[in-house]
């Protein structure tokens, strides 16, 4: 009698223990709250607001608010269900089969169907994006056989289809009915858009702010649970971090905060500095090298500005210590993709002057051997010291760099359009595939104008190595296949690889729900406030 009395009094206690932590979770789970408003501080005024016309992560930011995607990923890179409700995929990965959630509308009112997604991915997505070759290569077709049921068709295995899904300047859906039988490129939808997401469009006041308000008839119950968003534009990078201490904006993406400057977020209990919420994007910071004309068509040239370079200085100096030095196309942040054994170029100037020396370039008067122009994208902080440290360090083999500081979009026109640059400064994102990300950035057919290849670097062999991993289907084989193209392009550096940067997002401690995409830009149907 005794024995069962103690189990029971067991029992009774291990009841107890499980309501006492189920009690304790609720409290550090509370129930979302509904109503307030948030302002996204963005660092330029985008040309437009399609995202498919645009790689800007301001536009990214406004896209996952304003626009849906088949689906989202996680912090981990999982594909979620959104616009698609499920799906299959083929075991050669050639064909993706989606089921649409029902009923989902545009802001318009008009009903969201299979029609839709394959007028987006078929005549916008793949023909007009400047990602279109990447995200949609080897598309054969879309069928829709019925208003829910979409089916993606490819003439060759794409297994990273679904990360690209996740990315609205890739996957986003665009309502057929307003741009059927348009200049799509030139419609008033892109300056005004009308989506089916969280949030609507209202206005935008250029060079200002662009307002959405709450979708009240969106298709997930129950979100979004803000009434407003409000993207402000502050070109200034050294206010930025002040506009979020005074309370003037709520949100910094990480592309506009400088580094350096999370250091100080941190210490405040009134903001938060978030990490490790760009997976996706894999950011990096680099030169990029004109390798269409002298002195860089010549290797040797950019391997002795290579050694020229010491990036612990910048490291240390710009970042306070923060990321790490890159040593090749792709971050180390991506995870396994990553090679870490690539070649490095340590920072030697004797070996530098023996290149110089050996491609022809001699030393002048005043000890120069060549005097060049460095372009410089002005909106970020980060870009302008570093450029005055590249300055300083390539004086000392010979090279005198004259710096162009720009507002993005001349930088962008002087750079990406008309290639009127020698050295250039560049950010790129490493993910979240880093073969496709390295078709993007390193493919001899990505060299057209506003293409990413604006270094024009053209090898055959690294051309063949990308096609093939764009297509290997084994994961061990394709992941051998990224570790030797990160490789080949360091052996050939077309860039100078500084930094890998990963771009903590910033915030007010009075928002949750800011940490749910691993592509730097977060949406805001998931976000509320606990207080004023």
């Amino acid at each position: 009698m005794r024995s069962r009395v103690i189990i029971a009094l067991r029992f009774l206690v291990v009841v107890a223990l499980v309501f006492a932590i189920a009690g304790t979770t609720g409290a550090q789970q509370p129930t979302p709250r509904r109503g307030g408003t948030i302002v996204v501080l963005i660092g330029g005024d985008p040309p437009l607001l399609n995202p498919h016309f645009s790689t800007l992560p301001w536009v990214s930011m406004v896209s996952m608010a304003v626009f849906d995607t088949l689906v989202v990923l996680d912090p981990n890179m999982k594909a979620l269900p959104s616009l698609a409700e499920s799906w299959t995929v083929s075991p050669d990965l050639k064909t993706y089969r989606f089921r649409l959630a029902s009923p989902v509308r545009w802001h318009d009112g008009r009903l969201l169907t299979s029609a839709d997604v394959k007028f987006t991915f078929e005549e916008i997505a793949a023909k007009l994006n400047p990602n279109g070759p990447i995200a949609y290569r080897g598309l054969e077709g879309v069928d829709a056989p019925d208003p829910r049921t979409v089916v993606v068709r490819f003439s060759q295995p794409h297994p990273a289809f679904l990360l690209y899904l996740g990315w609205p300047i890739t996957g986003a859906v665009l309502p057929k009915h307003l741009y059927e039988g348009t200049n799509i490129r030139q419609n008033p939808a892109n300056i005004r858009p009308v989506g089916s997401g969280a949030f609507r469009f209202v206005e935008w006041n250029r060079g200002s702010t662009i307002t959405l308000e709450r979708n009240r008839s969106y298709f997930r119950q129950g979100r979004p649970y803000l009434d407003r968003a409000v993207f402000r534009v502050v070109r200034d990078p050294a206010g930025r971090v002040v506009a979020l201490q005074n309370k003037d904006v709520d949100f910094v993406l990480g592309f506009d905060l400088p580094l350096r400057d999370s250091v100080q977020i941190r210490r405040s209990r009134e903001l938060k500095a978030v990490f490790g919420m760009d997976r996706a994007i894999s950011g990096q910071l680099f030169l990029g090298l004109n390798t269409s004309k002298p002195p860089f068509n010549d290797v040797r040239v950019r391997r002795a500005v290579a050694h020229a370079i010491e990036k612990n200085i910048i490291w240390q100096r710009v970042f306070f210590g923060l990321g790490g030095a890159a040593t090749g196309p792709v971050s180390r942040y991506i995870g396994p993709q990553y090679n870490r054994l690539a070649t490095k170029y340590e920072y030697s100037p004797q070996r530098a002057n023996q290149l110089l020396d050996e491609a022809g370039l001699a030393r002048g008067a005043g000890g120069m051997r060549a005097r060049l122009r460095l372009a410089v994208d002005g909106s970020s902080a980060d870009f302008t010291r570093i450029a005055d440290i590249v300055r300083e360090q390539l004086a000392e083999v010979g090279i005198e760099l004259t710096v162009e500081s720009f507002d993005f979009n001349t930088w962008f026109d002087r750079v990406y359009v008309r290639r009127d640059y020698d050295i250039s400064t560049g950010r790129r994102l490493t993910g979240p595939d880093a073969i496709f990300a390295m078709h993007r950035e390193f493919h001899s057919t990505n060299t057209q104008p506003a293409q990413r290849n604006y270094y024009l670097y053209r090898s055959a062999e690294v051309d063949q190595a990308i096609e093939a991993g764009l297509v290997e289907t084994d994961p061990a084989k394709r992941l051998q296949a990224a570790h030797r193209l990160q490789e080949m392009i360091a052996r050939d550096v077309p860039n100078i690889f500084l930094m890998d940067t990963p771009q903590p997002n910033a915030y007010r401690s009075v928002f949750q729900g800011l940490d749910n995409s691993p592509w730097g830009a977060v949406r805001l149907d998931e976000v509320w406030m606990t207080g004023p």
